[in-house]
């Protein structure tokens, strides 16, 4: 019996300890599920109150009004299109955002009854979680809401917008899982404590025989189950709750260490489970500071729970993320400190779009362009600084309004009515606008206005861009009045130049023309001279002529440059000529260095590129005054594969310099440097300016380096050069001997108003087999062609009556005289006219036209032939027997002497090496050789040994190296008297003493014009002692005049000490003939 008694207690406790363990347990799990609950409806408030203030800050900004009323509404639309999609509360889980108006709290947002806006008293009891996060209290309440439901509650304010939210849900709703679990859990201990009694009953029963079976039930055993599968499913719920959280969780123990972490946490700091995590320093492992790390601990300890602390974390990989978090302390039920709790939010999207929206707020407010954004009716909601500016009106006055107040009624209606049908097409509308601003000025808008639409495509607002363009408009309307009156000028200009190029090419045509007629009657060496002297004259006025117009043709860009090969390196040679004479008055010198890796040969402009290089070395020479101006050409790479060089010239000095700050002033037009004394230097400020044009149109560049007081280099580049490797070879553009020219008999047409130039062409044709018909105008000459039908025709372009080209295109339309040639002779430089006429007409000619150019020209059109020369020139009868005209005394041949020799054994070796360079050389000295003592033999062959040597005439040149040798024999002859022997007297006696005695008091003058060198002077002495010599028959004399004067004139410095100091040994030549 005893027995029975103890085994029904022990049934008795089983059943009661049972009871309490699973009474405790869903106890413990509810508590917990409150607690999760509310930490995450703490979590949720703070981030939505975060995410609101956010947006009413972002709103404040860009609106020119305070976050009231409109922008209010904006604002509150904006929270409610966010919230109502918000989801993840539960099935009464519900966001609330409210508002203290008076005694009243009015609900502006329930997520889950959008409907009519509902308030309650602030007083009362229903409100405390509203109200206290309306007094700016945080944290989680339980108690009754507004609709008098039991509820947990999360209550958070927005400060910023004088606002509170309320995330809550029913606690009925949290409770139920576990009110059903315990159910089920009381059910079970009510079919065990039933059991076991019938259980004991039973066995009391056995003991007294009357009832042998025992009681089992099957259905007890599966409410169990269920209740069991019930508190799974709870678990499972909360389970899913934290792993399928979008922000990170992490309990950290008191030691700083993780003990707890959700997939997200692992996920987003790298990590491939939550367990890895376990154990890491949330200060020294996880956090980017460690000392932010530290501080972040002990402000939580200090405080119990922060919230929205920024806090950046760092990846497994070392990537640092900007993080926000919520932390709080986990208490026991006792007070003791278990842990803090954190939930963390990567916040990398809403930086990034805060940072988008700091620029976007700063670039529309800084803008220089006034900003104004309209409703899609056109009613200003904001304007930026710039329009208050512009337009005068300020935010408050243009806000609300339309932006008519800114028309001035000069605008068409039809422009509006576009500008409308444009944008509401959901088209950008750009145009200009004539504004009245609020004190009355008119000012011109540039306006670009854009719609801006929703997602479903619909426009909302329309933004415009606007810009003050009255400066531009005003300066567009003085450049048309400009370009209108330069255009008169520039018309005006053309007309003086053509004008001026006829009237003085007319006369100049006539001066040249005849000059070079008598050129070839006149015997008498002075009157040559004079001649000459009146060639040389117009030639320079010619150039003078061509110079204008080119500078013209640069300022108006229509400058052609004509490339063709050239030698830099003779180039070089005549600009050191040139400058010279000039440096040494000065007493600076002159360099001249071309690298021998540049080629000879290279296609450029060479007149041009003259041009370029007499400016930047005449600056060069004119503003030193001690110490040398420097050229120097050379290569910056060797010629590749496609035959190209880049080259390099550089003009240096030693002169004034260029202050830094005028380096670039100095190519502008008329532009000099500061400072510069005019009557000191003088110039038009032009050179550089052109200068630079030309090398920019070659194409290169050019720029100087200087400093003011150190001289100064002018750098010039010229890439891709081409080298010229047929140059030399091309004999089709060899001049013709026109006195070799034999006309068939032809009939000439020479049509001019001016009888002097028809008297011209007559001149120069008059060796030949023609006849020529006149005529003074256009007329004449239609009528003329058509009457005696002319083989060719002779036509000047500008003429009364009927000009040129009337009278060309008259004729090109009459079938019957249509096929003769018209040459077109005219006075025009113009290209414009230039082109005109060579469309026109067969041939073209430019005034002044020399009797090479006219005879070549009729060649084209004309039948005619090559005759072989009746008689062939002394010197080329001496050379084909081998005997020359050699002009020198026994002393002059003697002294000649030892350099042939020498250049006769050089051109021994040359004839087996076939150096061109060096046969070149060659060809010069023998050619200055000649020209210093008067041997025309000499120059003769150093001139066709450099000629041969230019063309590659390999053949040529081995015979002629040859020959060298005899020449010189026969100097020797002369040296040793044998040429002389037989020879006539240059001179009698009596006429060489009274040569003399004039001479010999001229002796200390050729001294002192050596040292000056003064070209003026040289020249009358030349003109002078030449004169002597014709007068008495003595040609040494009278050659060696001729040849200092020419010397002279091309400025060849070193060819003029050497024959000034030959003016003794004729002396001392006239000496021997007296004795």
């Amino acid at each position: 019996m005893k027995q029975q008694s103890r085994l029904g207690w022990l049934i008795v406790i089983i059943v009661a300890i049972v009871s309490v363990i699973t009474g405790g347990t869903l106890f413990v799990l509810y508590r917990m599920a409150v607690r999760d609950q509310g930490a995450w409806l703490a979590y949720m408030a703070r981030s939505q109150a975060s995410t609101i203030e956010a947006i009413g800050r972002f709103d404040a900004e860009h609106s020119a009004q305070a976050i009231t009323g409109g922008a209010f509404a904006a604002t509150l639309s904006q929270i409610r299109e966010a919230h109502t999609r918000f989801t993840g509360f539960g099935r009464t889980g519900e966001f609330l955002l409210g508002q203290r108006t008076g005694n009243q709290i009015v609900f502006l947002l329930r997520s889950r009854q959008m409907g009519v806006d509902t308030s309650v008293s602030f007083s009362g009891q229903r409100a405390t979680p509203m109200r206290r996060a309306l007094l700016g209290e945080s944290g989680v309440f339980i108690g009754e809401d507004y609709d008098g439901i039991r509820v947990l509650a999360a209550h958070e304010p927005v400060a910023e917008l004088g606002l509170g939210i309320v995330a809550k849900i029913d606690v009925a709703e949290i409770r139920a899982p576990y009110t059903r679990g315990a159910g089920i859990a009381g059910a079970t201990i009510v079919v065990c404590v039933v059991l076991g009694v019938g259980a004991f009953l039973l066995t009391m029963r056995d003991e007294e025989g009357k009832i042998t079976t025992t009681l089992s039930s099957g259905q007890d055993i599966e409410k169990r189950k269920l209740a069991e599968q019930d508190l799974q499913v709870s678990e499972e719920r909360f389970q899913r709750i934290f792993e399928g959280m979008q922000d990170a969780y992490l309990l950290v123990g008191m030691d700083g260490g993780v003990t707890l972490a959700n997939p997200y946490a692992a996920d987003l700091l790298g990590y491939d489970s939550p367990d890895d995590m376990t154990g890491l320093d949330l200060a020294d492992g996880l956090a980017a500071d460690r000392d932010d790390g530290a501080r972040v601990l002990d402000q939580v300890r200090q405080e119990s729970s922060i919230r929205n602390r920024e806090l950046p974390l760092r990846r497994k990989d070392g990537a640092v993320l900007p993080i926000e978090g919520h932390m709080h302390l986990i208490l026991s039920d006792a007070g003791e400190l278990l842990g803090i709790e954190g939930v963390f939010r990567d916040v990398r999207e809403r930086k990034e779009a805060e940072q988008e929206l700091r620029k976007l707020s700063k670039a529309v407010e800084q803008s220089p362009a006034a900003v104004v954004i309209t409703s899609r009716d056109g009613v200003i909601e904001y304007v930026n600084r710039v329009f208050t500016e512009l337009t005068g009106f300020a935010a408050e006055e243009a806000i609300g309004q339309n932006p008519r107040i800114l028309k001035s009624g000069n605008q068409q209606a039809s422009v509006y009515e576009g500008l409308w049908r444009t944008v509401l097409a959901g088209e950008p509308w750009h145009g200009e606008f004539l504004n009245r601003t609020k004190d009355g000025r008119l000012v011109w808008m540039s306006v670009s206005i854009s719609p801006i639409t929703d997602d479903s495509g619909e426009i909302t607002h329309l933004v415009s861009v606007q810009e003050d363009i009255t400066e531009r408009v005003r300066a567009q309307e003085e450049l048309i009045a400009a370009r209108e009156s330069a255009d008169v000028a520039n018309r005006a200009k053309s007309e003086f130049l053509a004008n001026m190029s006829h009237e003085i090419r007319t006369p100049m045509n006539a001066v040249l023309g005849f000059s070079e007629i008598l050129d070839g009657l006149i015997q008498d060496p002075v009157h040559s001279e004079y001649l000459r002297s009146i060639r040389t004259s117009g030639a320079a006025l010619l150039t003078l002529i061509n110079d204008i117009l080119d500078l013209s043709k640069v300022e108006a860009g229509k400058l052609e440059l004509q490339f063709g090969g050239a030698d830099v390196h003779a180039l070089a040679v005549e600009l050191q000529t040139i400058y010279g004479q000039k440096a040494e008055e000065k007493g600076i010198d002159l360099l001249v260095d071309v690298d021998d890796d540049v080629p000879h040969a290279l296609i450029v402009d060479e007149t041009r590129l003259r041009q370029v290089l007499i400016n930047l070395i005449g600056n060069g020479v004119k503003f030193t005054a001690e110490g040398h101006v420097r050229l120097a050409i050379s290569c910056e790479n060797p010629p590749g594969d496609d035959g190209t060089v880049d080259l390099l010239l550089d003009v240096e000095d030693t002169g004034i310099g260029v202050p830094e700050d005028q380096l670039d002033s100095i190519f502008g037009a008329f532009e000099q440097q500061e400072g510069q004394s005019h009557e000191a230097f003088g110039g038009t400020g032009l050179g550089l300016a052109i200068s630079k044009r030309l090398v920019e149109m070659m194409p290169g560049t050019i720029h100087v380096t200087s400093e003011a007081g150190q001289g100064s280099v002018f750098h010039v580049r010229l890439p891709g050069v081409a080298a010229d490797e047929g140059l030399q070879g091309d004999d089709d553009t060899a001049p013709v001997d026109v006195d070799l020219v034999r006309f068939a008999y032809a009939t000439v047409l020479v049509v001019d108003d001016v009888d002097v130039n028809r008297e011209l062409v007559k001149g120069y044709l008059a060796g030949y087999d023609l006849a020529f018909i006149e005529g003074g105008d256009g007329v004449e000459a239609v009528e003329k062609t058509r009457e005696s039908r002319p083989d060719v025709v002779l036509l000047d372009m500008k003429m009364p009556r009927m000009n040129g080209i009337e009278a060309t295109e008259a004729l090109k339309a009459d079938p019957d005289v249509s096929a003769i040639p018209i040459v077109a002779i005219t006075a025009s430089a113009m290209e414009a006219e230039r082109e005109q006429m060579e469309a026109l007409v067969d041939g073209y000619l430019t005034k002044p036209v020399g009797k090479v150019d006219l005879v070549t020209e009729l060649m084209r059109f004309l039948p005619h032939e090559l005759s072989t020369p009746a008689e062939t020139a002394p010197e080329q009868d001496a050379a084909a027997t081998g005997e020359l005209a050699i002009d020198l005394s026994p002393a002059q041949a003697a002294e000649l002497l030892p350099d042939l020799r020498e250049l006769v054994e050089t051109c021994d070796d040359l004839s087996t090496t076939l150096s061109m360079d060096e046969i070149t050389e060659a060809g010069e000295k023998v050619q200055a050789l000649g020209e210093g003592s008067g041997v025309t033999a000499l120059v003769a062959w150093g001139d066709e040994l450099a000629a041969k040597a230019s063309l590659f005439d390999i053949d040529a040149l081995g015979p002629l190296l040859s020959d060298f040798a005899g020449i010189v024999a026969q100097i020797e002859s002369v040296a040793t008297g044998d040429a002389a022997a037989g020879a006539a007297p240059a001179i009698d006696g009596d006429a060489a003493r009274e040569l003399l005695s004039l001479l010999e008091p001229e002796q200390p003058v050729a001294a002192e014009l050596a040292e000056t060198l003064s070209m003026a002077d040289i020249e009358a002495f030349g003109a002078r002692v030449g004169e002597l010599g014709a007068a008495r028959g003595y040609a040494a004399l009278t050659d060696w005049g001729a040849r200092l004067c020419q010397q002279a004139e091309l400025f060849d410095i070193d060819g003029l000490g050497a024959t000034l100091g030959e003016f003794e040994d004729l002396v001392a030549d006239l000496r021997s003939l007296t004795a």
